[in-house]
Protein backbone atom coordinates (compact mmCIF):
# COMPACT_ATOMS: atom_id res chain seq x y z
CA UNK A 1 0.00 0.00 0.00
CA UNK A 2 2.57 2.09 1.12
CA UNK A 3 4.69 1.31 -2.56
CA UNK A 4 1.32 2.32 -4.46
CA UNK A 5 1.11 5.90 -2.72
CA UNK A 6 4.75 7.02 -3.04
CA UNK A 7 4.22 5.95 -6.69
CA UNK A 8 1.23 7.82 -7.72
CA UNK A 9 1.45 10.69 -5.29
CA UNK A 10 5.20 11.22 -3.81
CA UNK A 11 7.89 10.34 -6.43
CA UNK A 12 8.27 11.19 -10.50
CA UNK A 13 4.99 9.16 -11.39
CA UNK A 14 2.85 11.47 -9.47
CA UNK A 15 1.19 12.14 -12.81
CA UNK A 16 -0.39 8.46 -12.56
CA UNK A 17 -2.99 10.09 -10.33
CA UNK A 18 -4.91 12.20 -12.31
CA UNK A 19 -6.16 8.90 -14.71
CA UNK A 20 -9.18 7.67 -13.34
CA UNK A 21 -8.94 4.01 -13.17
CA UNK A 22 -5.50 4.78 -11.03
CA UNK A 23 -7.64 7.08 -8.90
CA UNK A 24 -10.24 3.65 -9.01
CA UNK A 25 -7.80 1.38 -8.52
CA UNK A 26 -6.08 3.47 -5.42
CA UNK A 27 -9.64 3.41 -3.58
CA UNK A 28 -10.50 -0.08 -4.27
CA UNK A 29 -6.94 -0.94 -2.10
CA UNK A 30 -8.12 1.67 0.63
CA UNK A 31 -11.99 0.73 0.45
CA UNK A 32 -12.08 -0.28 4.04
CA UNK A 33 -11.78 4.02 4.61
CA UNK A 34 -14.65 4.42 2.27
CA UNK A 35 -17.01 1.37 3.12
CA UNK A 36 -19.18 4.39 4.69
CA UNK A 37 -20.44 6.10 1.56
CA UNK A 38 -22.60 3.53 -0.54
CA UNK A 39 -25.10 4.33 2.44
CA UNK A 40 -24.50 7.80 2.13
CA UNK A 41 -24.74 7.56 -1.72
CA UNK A 42 -27.89 6.08 -1.40
CA UNK A 43 -29.76 8.09 0.96
CA UNK A 44 -28.82 11.32 -1.00
CA UNK A 45 -29.50 9.65 -4.51
CA UNK A 46 -25.92 9.54 -5.95
CA UNK A 47 -25.90 6.49 -8.42
CA UNK A 48 -21.84 5.84 -8.44
CA UNK A 49 -19.40 3.77 -7.34
CA UNK A 50 -18.29 4.93 -4.61
CA UNK A 51 -14.57 4.07 -5.35
CA UNK A 52 -14.92 6.27 -8.50
CA UNK A 53 -13.61 10.12 -8.82
CA UNK A 54 -16.00 12.53 -7.53
CA UNK A 55 -16.23 16.38 -7.86
CA UNK A 56 -18.66 19.12 -7.88
CA UNK A 57 -19.87 18.49 -11.29
CA UNK A 58 -21.02 14.87 -10.40
CA UNK A 59 -23.44 15.95 -7.53
CA UNK A 60 -24.90 19.34 -8.95
CA UNK A 61 -27.73 17.68 -10.35
CA UNK A 62 -28.61 16.71 -6.73
CA UNK A 63 -27.22 19.79 -4.56
CA UNK A 64 -28.90 21.74 -2.72
CA UNK A 65 -27.13 24.34 -0.77
CA UNK A 66 -27.77 23.57 3.01
CA UNK A 67 -26.51 26.31 5.47
CA UNK A 68 -24.90 25.84 8.48
CA UNK A 69 -27.58 25.95 11.75
CA UNK A 70 -29.09 29.22 12.45
CA UNK A 71 -28.22 31.68 14.72
CA UNK A 72 -31.59 31.78 16.05
CA UNK A 73 -31.17 27.75 16.82
CA UNK A 74 -27.51 28.03 18.17
CA UNK A 75 -28.73 30.17 21.35
CA UNK A 76 -31.35 27.21 22.01
CA UNK A 77 -28.94 24.44 21.53
CA UNK A 78 -27.79 22.81 24.71
CA UNK A 79 -24.40 23.20 24.03
CA UNK A 80 -24.45 27.08 23.72
CA UNK A 81 -25.62 27.35 26.89
CA UNK A 82 -22.58 25.57 28.54
CA UNK A 83 -20.24 27.93 27.19
CA UNK A 84 -19.23 31.36 28.75
CA UNK A 85 -20.62 34.63 27.96
CA UNK A 86 -17.72 35.84 26.17
CA UNK A 87 -17.48 32.67 23.72
CA UNK A 88 -21.28 33.33 23.51
CA UNK A 89 -21.27 36.58 22.08
CA UNK A 90 -18.28 35.25 19.11
CA UNK A 91 -20.28 32.06 18.89
CA UNK A 92 -23.57 34.40 17.39
CA UNK A 93 -21.54 36.18 15.10
CA UNK A 94 -20.69 32.52 13.29
CA UNK A 95 -23.39 33.23 10.68
CA UNK A 96 -21.94 37.01 10.03
CA UNK A 97 -18.23 36.40 9.89
CA UNK A 98 -17.78 33.16 9.05
CA UNK A 99 -15.64 32.38 12.08
CA UNK A 100 -15.46 32.13 16.06
CA UNK A 101 -12.33 32.93 18.34
CA UNK A 102 -12.88 31.23 21.20
CA UNK A 103 -9.65 32.47 23.36
CA UNK A 104 -8.51 30.63 26.21
CA UNK A 105 -10.63 27.50 25.52
CA UNK A 106 -8.72 24.87 26.34
CA UNK A 107 -6.59 24.11 29.74
CA UNK A 108 -2.98 24.33 30.40
CA UNK A 109 -2.83 21.01 30.90
CA UNK A 110 -4.31 20.11 27.48
CA UNK A 111 -2.40 22.35 25.38
CA UNK A 112 0.67 21.00 27.65
CA UNK A 113 0.07 18.18 26.91
CA UNK A 114 -0.82 18.50 22.64
CA UNK A 115 2.78 20.78 22.77
CA UNK A 116 4.27 17.67 24.17
CA UNK A 117 3.17 15.15 21.55
CA UNK A 118 3.26 17.08 18.72
CA UNK A 119 7.05 18.06 19.88
CA UNK A 120 7.76 14.07 19.96
CA UNK A 121 6.51 13.66 16.54
CA UNK A 122 8.73 16.82 14.94
CA UNK A 123 11.47 15.10 16.34
CA UNK A 124 11.01 11.58 14.88
CA UNK A 125 10.97 10.44 11.91
CA UNK A 126 7.57 8.43 12.54
CA UNK A 127 4.21 8.60 10.61
CA UNK A 128 3.68 10.73 7.48
CA UNK A 129 5.42 14.18 6.60
CA UNK A 130 4.54 17.04 4.06
CA UNK A 131 6.04 19.70 3.73
CA UNK A 132 8.72 19.73 6.56
CA UNK A 133 7.24 20.95 9.67
CA UNK A 134 3.56 19.54 8.65
CA UNK A 135 2.40 16.57 10.30
CA UNK A 136 -0.40 14.93 9.04
CA UNK A 137 -2.97 12.18 10.58
CA UNK A 138 -1.33 12.41 13.86
CA UNK A 139 -5.03 11.97 15.43
CA UNK A 140 -5.77 8.72 13.48
CA UNK A 141 -1.78 6.92 14.77
CA UNK A 142 -2.02 8.31 19.02
CA UNK A 143 -5.24 8.02 21.14
CA UNK A 144 -4.53 10.93 23.58
CA UNK A 145 -3.92 13.46 20.15
CA UNK A 146 -7.39 11.66 19.18
CA UNK A 147 -9.17 12.19 22.25
CA UNK A 148 -7.93 15.83 21.60
CA UNK A 149 -10.05 16.59 19.06
CA UNK A 150 -13.18 15.12 20.35
CA UNK A 151 -12.72 16.25 23.95
CA UNK A 152 -16.25 17.18 25.05
CA UNK A 153 -16.76 20.82 24.77
CA UNK A 154 -14.19 21.00 21.59
CA UNK A 155 -16.36 18.27 19.69
CA UNK A 156 -19.55 19.63 20.96
CA UNK A 157 -19.22 23.26 19.46
CA UNK A 158 -17.91 22.00 16.18
CA UNK A 159 -20.75 19.62 16.13
CA UNK A 160 -23.91 22.57 16.94
CA UNK A 161 -21.88 24.56 14.41
CA UNK A 162 -22.38 21.76 11.86
CA UNK A 163 -25.76 21.08 12.71
CA UNK A 164 -25.02 17.78 13.32
CA UNK A 165 -22.96 15.33 14.34
CA UNK A 166 -18.90 15.74 13.72
CA UNK A 167 -16.58 13.57 11.79
CA UNK A 168 -12.51 14.52 12.01
CA UNK A 169 -11.43 14.13 8.47
CA UNK A 170 -8.05 14.65 9.18
CA UNK A 171 -5.48 16.80 11.42
CA UNK A 172 -2.24 18.34 10.68
CA UNK A 173 0.76 19.42 13.09
CA UNK A 174 2.41 22.77 12.61
CA UNK A 175 5.99 23.73 14.24
CA UNK A 176 6.28 26.92 11.74
CA UNK A 177 3.92 29.19 9.95
CA UNK A 178 3.57 27.73 6.09
CA UNK A 179 2.72 31.28 4.07
CA UNK A 180 0.07 28.59 3.18
CA UNK A 181 -1.71 31.07 -0.05
CA UNK A 182 -5.05 32.42 0.94
CA UNK A 183 -7.50 29.61 0.13
CA UNK A 184 -10.98 28.19 0.85
CA UNK A 185 -10.74 24.42 2.22
CA UNK A 186 -14.25 24.04 -0.02
CA UNK A 187 -12.26 23.51 -3.22
CA UNK A 188 -9.24 20.61 -1.18
CA UNK A 189 -12.31 19.27 1.47
CA UNK A 190 -15.42 19.34 -0.11
CA UNK A 191 -19.07 18.34 0.68
CA UNK A 192 -22.50 17.24 -0.29
CA UNK A 193 -24.03 18.78 0.86
CA UNK A 194 -21.78 22.10 0.53
CA UNK A 195 -20.85 24.42 3.90
CA UNK A 196 -20.97 20.95 5.89
CA UNK A 197 -17.23 21.23 6.75
CA UNK A 198 -15.66 23.23 9.89
CA UNK A 199 -11.73 23.70 9.90
CA UNK A 200 -10.14 24.06 13.35
CA UNK A 201 -6.65 25.56 14.65
CA UNK A 202 -5.23 25.30 18.23
CA UNK A 203 -2.57 27.24 19.40
CA UNK A 204 -0.27 25.51 21.18
CA UNK A 205 2.16 28.88 22.08
CA UNK A 206 1.58 32.61 21.84
CA UNK A 207 1.83 33.18 18.29
CA UNK A 208 4.62 36.36 17.60
CA UNK A 209 3.22 38.58 14.10
CA UNK A 210 6.91 37.66 12.51
CA UNK A 211 6.56 34.01 12.58
CA UNK A 212 3.85 33.79 9.73
CA UNK A 213 0.49 33.98 11.97
CA UNK A 214 -2.72 32.67 10.56
CA UNK A 215 -4.85 35.44 8.41
CA UNK A 216 -8.42 34.98 7.34
CA UNK A 217 -11.09 37.42 5.75
CA UNK A 218 -14.09 37.94 8.00
CA UNK A 219 -17.18 36.99 5.82
CA UNK A 220 -15.78 35.97 2.69
CA UNK A 221 -17.48 32.68 3.66
CA UNK A 222 -20.63 34.46 1.50
CA UNK A 223 -18.53 34.41 -1.65
CA UNK A 224 -19.81 31.75 -4.52
CA UNK A 225 -18.05 28.07 -3.84
CA UNK A 226 -15.36 28.08 -6.57
CA UNK A 227 -15.04 24.87 -7.89
CA UNK A 228 -13.36 22.21 -11.15
CA UNK A 229 -15.95 24.03 -12.98
CA UNK A 230 -15.10 27.76 -12.49
CA UNK A 231 -11.53 26.92 -13.07
CA UNK A 232 -12.45 24.46 -16.42
CA UNK A 233 -10.09 21.54 -14.23
CA UNK A 234 -13.23 19.20 -14.81
CA UNK A 235 -10.45 16.90 -17.17
CA UNK A 236 -12.49 14.54 -19.33
CA UNK A 237 -13.94 10.79 -19.45
CA UNK A 238 -10.21 9.21 -18.93
CA UNK A 239 -8.24 11.66 -16.46
CA UNK A 240 -9.23 14.26 -13.88
CA UNK A 241 -7.53 18.09 -14.31
CA UNK A 242 -3.93 18.51 -14.25
CA UNK A 243 -3.74 22.24 -12.82
CA UNK A 244 -6.34 22.69 -10.21
CA UNK A 245 -4.44 23.71 -7.51
CA UNK A 246 -2.73 26.23 -9.26
CA UNK A 247 -5.54 27.51 -11.29
CA UNK A 248 -7.69 28.16 -8.30
CA UNK A 249 -5.25 29.94 -6.34
CA UNK A 250 -4.93 32.79 -9.31
CA UNK A 251 -8.76 32.52 -9.29
CA UNK A 252 -9.14 33.14 -4.90
CA UNK A 253 -5.83 36.16 -5.62
CA UNK A 254 -8.91 37.71 -8.76
CA UNK A 255 -11.44 37.38 -6.54
CA UNK A 256 -9.75 38.71 -3.43
CA UNK A 257 -8.76 41.87 -5.94
CA UNK A 258 -11.85 42.40 -7.75
CA UNK A 259 -13.90 42.50 -4.13
CA UNK A 260 -11.16 44.59 -2.32
CA UNK A 261 -11.03 41.88 0.82
CA UNK A 262 -8.72 42.78 3.70
CA UNK A 263 -7.36 39.66 5.81
CA UNK A 264 -7.47 40.10 9.23
CA UNK A 265 -4.22 38.29 11.11
CA UNK A 266 -4.51 35.75 14.07
CA UNK A 267 -2.27 36.42 16.88
CA UNK A 268 -4.24 34.01 19.28
CA UNK A 269 -2.41 33.09 22.88
CA UNK A 270 -1.50 29.44 23.42
CA UNK A 271 -4.47 27.69 24.22
CA UNK A 272 -7.23 29.38 22.03
CA UNK A 273 -9.21 27.76 18.91
CA UNK A 274 -10.41 29.33 16.44
CA UNK A 275 -13.32 27.66 14.05
CA UNK A 276 -14.05 28.64 10.67
CA UNK A 277 -16.69 27.87 7.44
CA UNK A 278 -15.62 25.28 4.54
CA UNK A 279 -15.75 28.74 2.41
CA UNK A 280 -14.26 31.08 4.88
CA UNK A 281 -10.78 32.09 2.80
CA UNK A 282 -7.70 31.63 4.81
CA UNK A 283 -4.07 31.23 4.97
CA UNK A 284 -0.57 31.53 6.35
CA UNK A 285 0.99 35.29 6.25
CA UNK A 286 4.77 35.84 5.13
CA UNK A 287 7.06 34.85 7.60
CA UNK A 288 9.28 37.60 8.65
CA UNK A 289 11.61 35.72 11.64
CA UNK A 290 12.45 31.73 10.17
CA UNK A 291 13.37 31.20 13.92
CA UNK A 292 9.93 32.00 15.06
CA UNK A 293 7.67 28.98 15.70
CA UNK A 294 4.34 28.59 15.19
CA UNK A 295 3.14 25.84 17.28
CA UNK A 296 -0.46 24.90 15.78
CA UNK A 297 -2.82 21.90 15.87
CA UNK A 298 -5.82 21.87 12.76
CA UNK A 299 -8.23 19.23 12.37
CA UNK A 300 -11.30 19.25 9.56
CA UNK A 301 -14.23 18.00 10.41
CA UNK A 302 -17.14 17.01 8.30
CA UNK A 303 -21.10 16.09 8.92
CA UNK A 304 -21.54 12.47 9.53
CA UNK A 305 -24.69 12.36 7.23
CA UNK A 306 -22.58 14.22 4.48
CA UNK A 307 -20.11 13.07 1.54
CA UNK A 308 -16.86 14.63 1.28
CA UNK A 309 -14.20 14.58 -0.94
CA UNK A 310 -11.37 16.74 -2.25
CA UNK A 311 -12.95 18.51 -5.40
CA UNK A 312 -9.11 19.05 -6.38
CA UNK A 313 -7.91 15.51 -6.95
CA UNK A 314 -11.75 14.54 -7.36
CA UNK A 315 -11.19 11.52 -4.93
CA UNK A 316 -13.74 10.56 -2.21
CA UNK A 317 -12.22 11.57 1.30
CA UNK A 318 -10.69 8.71 3.56
CA UNK A 319 -12.83 8.02 6.82
CA UNK A 320 -10.17 6.81 9.65
CA UNK A 321 -11.00 5.26 12.63
CA UNK A 322 -10.29 6.09 16.37
CA UNK A 323 -6.69 4.60 17.11
CA UNK A 324 -6.16 1.29 19.37
CA UNK A 325 -2.89 2.74 21.34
Amino acid sequence: MGTLKNIIYRNKLKSLRHYRMVQWAYNFLNRKNLSHLPELYRKLGLKRSHLSTLQFEDLKHIQLEVSNIEDGNLVNHPTFSNLSKEHQDEVKRWKEQGYVHLKNFFSKDEINLMEYKTENLWNSNKGEWRFGDRRVLSAFEDVETWNFFHQKEFYSVVSMLLGQEAILVNNISFLRGDAQPVHSDSFYMSTYPIGKLIGSWTALEDIHEDAGPLCYIPGSHKLPYVTNNTINNCGNFWKTGANGDEDYILKVKEIITENKLTPKYHLAQKGDLLLWHANLLHGGSKINDSNKTRKSMVGHFAGKNSICYHENSQRPAFRYSKPNN
